[in-house]
């Protein structure tokens, strides 16, 4: 199946409202799962945060957990956006990652309006939905929702090149410059 710039939008956006556990790409929220984010990433699931999420999101019903990266990996690993994840090594990438696995990118101030990019501070990456709107696992206290461009401190774009969106003449030619500059194996 082709997967696309729009279709990333789609299933991004079909996640929004959901909760934000780190090391997650889809899942459901089970209290098994928590305990092996638990001991996988102490740091990041604090004693706080384990009890918050063991009483408001283990065992919710309609409920997917995803961090950053994992809103973004999770539509090659998930047939519907509410489908069950399969996981998938060869997109099992941090968010560094997925900014070296982009065949195009640059400073935030220079971004093209263009639905579908990912957009990037450090650590950290998020989908730009178009029109000044970002879809991201954003954090703990927040899930998956949608902000304003603007009011995050994004520093660089990149164009994923995983996605087989239909590009401009000057998008094949920027995208065919900077893949030399790639040090992922996202080409091959």
């Amino acid at each position: 199946m082709t997967k696309t710039a729009k279709g990333l939008l789609a299933h991004c956006k079909a996640q929004l409202g959901q909760i934000y556990w780190y090391g997650t790409f889809g899942q459901v929220p089970t209290l098994t799962l928590l305990d092996q984010k638990r001991k996988q990433y102490p740091n990041q699931m604090t004693a706080e945060r384990y009890d918050y999420a063991k009483k408001n999101h283990a065992g919710k019903k309609g409920k997917r957990v995803f961090d950053c990266a994992g809103l973004i990996k999770s539509y090659w690993m998930m047939e519907t956006p509410d489908s069950n994840p399969k996981y998938l090594a060869a997109y099992d990438k941090s968010a560094n990652m997925l900014k070296a696995c982009c065949g195009a990118k640059g400073a935030i101030g220079a971004m093209p309006e263009e639905p579908g990019l990912l957009v990037f501070l450090p650590g950290h990456v998020g989908i730009y939905a178009g029109k000044g709107r970002v879809y991201e696992a954003r954090g703990f206290a927040y899930g998956v929702v949608e902000t304003a461009l603007r009011a995050r401190p994004w520093t660089e774009w990149g164009r994923l090149s995983w996605l087989e969106e239909e590009t401009t003449q000057e998008n094949k030619k920027e995208e065919n410059n900077s893949k030399g500059d790639c040090t992922c194996d996202c080409h091959s």
